[in-house]
């Protein structure tokens, strides 16, 4: 940590698992690297620690929250962002980012949006935050999205046709957050209301709020239309059997 990309930083829009990869991320090198300290927090939280430190009126409480932060050997920072706008943090936030550079620890932000975009954050920030690596989390595209909602299906030991989650991940592509939620609301209805899952029920549970994409064809969307065309199951048309 810290020698080859510093800072890492993620930009995406909502939902696209920032949180999940930052903390991620520091579980690892816990994980790997038990000797160093590792320190994740909001940009908001940093905020609010500052000025609690400085309203506090006491030397000691400032100096304990510098030493916190600058004393880690990784800083994990989520929704950098925050502190745009905000002078006082903004000046504390370097001095911190430089000391933590200076020693070779490691740092991680996220944001919602490439550093150079973010409104009102100062010049000096955004040009050392460009300084490492930078990572565009862009939406997930069909395949993936299909293997995120498989994982979903075997944590929780239920069955679901295939043609019922190609059916969902074409619907929702805007982030994972969303797809996640179309899945449990897809599931519980069917569920409490003992339906069997099929693409017209998954449509059906849907309804005004299920927004289905016109993207690309795919085999698997040439597969299920045909398959729902002619009534026949997927296995029949894959298999070696062709009969009349």
């Amino acid at each position: 940590p810290g020698r080859a990309y510093n800072p890492v930083f993620f930009y995406s829009g909502v939902g696209l698992g920032k949180t999940h990869l930052i903390q991620a991320i520091g579980n690892e090198i816990l994980r790997k690297r038990q000797n160093l300290s590792v320190l994740y927090c909001t940009g908001e939280s940093f905020t609010n620690e500052l000025l609690d430190s400085i309203q506090s009126g006491h030397r000691k409480t400032t100096a304990k929250f510098r030493e916190k932060f600058r004393k880690t050997d990784v800083l994990l920072i989520d929704d950098i962002q925050f502190i745009a706008g905000r002078e006082t943090t903004q000046e504390e936030f370097f001095h911190t980012f430089n000391a933590l550079y200076m020693t070779k620890k490691q740092i991680v932000l996220t944001s919602d949006k490439p550093p150079r975009e973010i409104a009102k954050l100062e010049e000096r920030l955004s040009s050392r935050f460009v300084g490492g690596m930078i990572a565009d989390m862009q939406s997930p595209d069909f395949d993936v999205r299909v293997a995120i909602l498989r994982n979903k299906v075997q944590a929780l030991k239920v069955d679901i046709p295939d043609e019922v989650i190609d059916t969902i991940a074409e619907g929702v592509s805007t982030n994972i957050r969303e797809l996640e939620g179309t899945f449990h609301q897809v599931l519980t209805y069917a569920q409490t209301q003992h339906l069997e899952l099929t693409p017209e029920t998954v449509i059906k549970i849907l309804g005004d709020n299920f927004k289905k994409q016109k993207t690309a064809a795919t085999p698997k969307k040439i597969i299920q239309t045909v398959c729902t065309y002619y009534t026949v199951k997927p296995k029949a048309l894959k298999g070696k059997r062709r009969p009349k």
